[in-house]
């Protein structure tokens, strides 16, 4: 009952994670408040009578991998659990804020069925525009799937993010792609409630 219930917690904490990409004003400072109550949560596991040595062994690699995402996180970069369907992946987030580059937003994720995708999007004069890649080659299937997150993409955006602009036109799709090259970022300065929300406009799109 008790590891169930640390189970559920965590499960809270996620979701968390994920909400905060556009409740939060300072989501870096959410996001180590929230690493550190899983690291908690993985703490009480630990003194759990039930747990065995790979338990163990797993619990000391997550423990690594929070304090890991503790310090990226201070660079713009987050590793951000989220639900696709039924499963918890990882949306990993860069955000570019260089004043030589201007500002923009990286996400990538993997998919049960349509392997790595992820997304590259830069704000000039209110509009969003970028890439959205994925690393299978071009079926039937692979594009449809990527022309239907293109299209809620855009539908988030406008509900999300009312002030910004999304024309799917402006969204090029490459398929077979196995670089994580980013587009340039823009002149414009975007705050990184901003940046995160275009993030989680694209993981709800999938």
């Amino acid at each position: 009952l008790n590891i169930q219930y640390r189970i559920d917690s965590t499960q809270e904490i996620i979701q968390n994670m994920t909400s905060a990409l556009t409740e939060s004003d300072d989501y870096t400072d959410t996001y180590k408040t929230d690493l550190k109550s899983m690291t908690d949560c993985l703490n009480e596991i630990i003194s759990d009578t039930d747990v065995t040595y790979i338990d163990m062994k797993a619990i000391s690699l997550m423990h690594k991998q929070l304090a890991v995402a503790q310090e990226m996180a201070d660079h713009g970069s987050y590793e951000i659990p989220v639900k696709v369907g039924e499963q918890t992946v990882s949306m990993h987030v860069v955000l570019q804020k260089d004043e030589g580059e201007g500002s923009g937003v990286e996400a990538s994720l993997e998919t049960q069925d349509y392997g790595t995708l992820s997304v590259s999007m830069q704000i000039r004069n209110g509009k969003v525009s970028g890439l959205l890649k994925t690393d299978h080659g071009e079926t039937p299937q692979t594009r449809n799937y990527c022309e239907t997150v293109r299209a809620r993409l855009s539908e988030n955006i406008s509900g999300q993010l009312p002030q910004l602009s999304f024309d799917e036109n402006d969204m090029a799709v490459i398929y077979g792609s196995k670089s994580n090259g980013a587009i340039a970022g823009s002149e414009e300065k975007a705050s990184d409630q901003t940046l995160l929300s275009l993030a989680r406009a694209f993981v709800t799109a999938i």
